[in-house]
């Protein structure tokens, strides 16, 4: 589980504390320094596991979400930045 909140003002541009939960635990938490604009739709964003977002072609709009059928052993997410 995902938990977001915006710290700062305004909202659409504020830093955003994250916490990252598995079956209840934190395993990870911080702050991302800037969120990303209202622009992009909340199921755009990061699926693990299937794509629940937009295709990125209507030719594929009747396949979607995209689910994969493998194991997935670890996900590792890092905030990268600029340099």
């Amino acid at each position: 589980m995902v938990e977001t909140a915006y710290v700062g003002e305004p909202v659409a541009t504020g830093s955003l504390h994250i916490v990252l939960k598995n079956d209840g635990s934190v395993v990870a938490e911080g702050t991302v320094p800037v969120s990303a604009p209202l622009g992009f739709t909340a199921n755009d964003c990061l699926d693990i596991g299937q794509a629940l977002g937009s295709p990125v072609s209507l030719d594929y709009r009747d396949k979607a979400p995209f689910k994969f059928n493998g194991v997935i052993h670890q996900v590792h997410v890092q905030y990268v930045t600029g340099q």
